[in-house]
């Protein structure tokens, strides 16, 4: 599995593994505090099932991009509102996926070690899916809709960020000085996004194609997860640090320790209320924070490694623990699907 430790990739199964070598993934028996509020429901998935992207559509609908983890599948599930599941098998190993105003989901799929072409993956609400070739060696990972409606996403091996339109047409605007890995767009023109191993925050400018990066004051803190904030802000997780980071339209960064030390924060989502929750990778937890910057946190159902966070229309949240398996010698994952709906405060 050499490719999640390449240098420019920040998978949340790269994360695992990193974090594995670190030793800080050793997993408590029973881990005790306070459970998720609001908890819906539990859905397992398949053995083997790693998963490294999440989004929610209007309709309800729950999109999964899984990567090949050990001897796991991958590809595409779909979980419908009703609870039925719906997979889409491929050799690919998906990394990212974002929903448009159709209901159609934009994977992204990275050349991997196996050499396999980088591609965007477009299924429709009805499932008819299309590929969409990308230059060879690519490092696709971030993805999510613009402003304008188009998917837009990022090249971690060459720092580019990439728009792709609904007939496949593709441009790509200038490249950070590091790795590009998740973005976000916050309405007004401008994309955010993570520089993992450059310790910094980009920001593109659609209109022109200006870009500016912003260091993050904490050194080598591995920026993972990016989201906007009801407060206008840019919230990010600082892997590596055990910070939250906010950063505003005008580039002030400011940051906030999680309580508990090693929790290795990936994704982050926000909340109706001006809250945003974010996920511990590995302490099973995830984490609430004020737009003051007040964390709370609480205990995941059935722990795990807590990665992929997204907000529904409705304002519940859905994440992903991907929990490690092995057998006959082989080190696979399984991923628990949760859903919660916490309340306003």
């Amino acid at each position: 599995m050499s490719w999640i430790l390449r240098k420019s990739a920040l998978s949340f199964a790269g994360v695992a593994a990193l974090a594995l070598v670190l030793g800080a993934c050793a997993q408590r028996s029973e881990l005790a505090g306070t459970p998720v509020p609001g908890l819906i429901g539990t859905t397992e998935l398949d053995a083997g099932a790693h998963v490294t992207g999440l989004a929610v559509a209007d309709n309800g609908d729950v999109w999964l991009a899984t990567t090949n983890y050990g001897n796991g599948p991958s590809g595409a599930i779909r979980v419908q509102a009703n609870g039925a599941v719906k997979r889409f098998p491929r050799i690919e190993s998906f990394n990212r996926v974002a929903i448009d105003s159709a209901g159609s989901a934009w994977f992204t799929v990275g050349a991997g070690s196996a050499g396999q072409q980088p591609k965007i993956v477009r299924i429709e609400r009805t499932g008819r899916v299309r590929d969409f070739a990308l230059p060879p060696e690519g490092n696709f990972q971030g993805i999510t809709i613009g402003s304008d409606g188009a998917p837009w996403f990022a090249d971690a091996a060459t720092g580019e960020i990439w728009r792709i339109s609904s007939d496949g047409s593709l441009t790509h605007y200038s490249s950070a000085t590091s790795d590009a890995d998740e973005l976000v767009d916050d309405t007004k023109g401008d994309l955010w996004f993570t520089e993992t191993n450059g310790n910094q925050i980009g920001r593109l400018h659609t209109a022109d194609g200006t870009l500016k990066e912003f260091r993050i004051p904490t050194l080598a803190s591995r920026p993972a997860g990016i989201a906007l904030g009801a407060d206008g802000n840019i919230w990010f997780c600082e892997s590596a640090a055990d910070k939250i980071g906010r950063i505003t339209p005008a580039g002030t960064i400011a940051e906030f320790r999680i309580p508990t030390s090693g929790a290795w924060p990936v994704g982050i989502a926000p909340a109706r209320d001006g809250a945003l929750w974010f996920t511990e990778l590995t302490t099973g937890k995830i984490g609430r924070i004020t737009a003051t910057g007040t964390i709370t946190e609480y205990v995941a159902p059935g722990g795990g490694q807590p990665g992929p966070i997204a907000r529904a229309a409705d304002g519940s949240l859905w994440f992903v623990s991907n929990g490690k398996q092995g057998a006959l010698g082989l080190s696979t994952s399984r991923g628990r699907l949760a859903h919660f709906s916490p309340k306003r405060t």
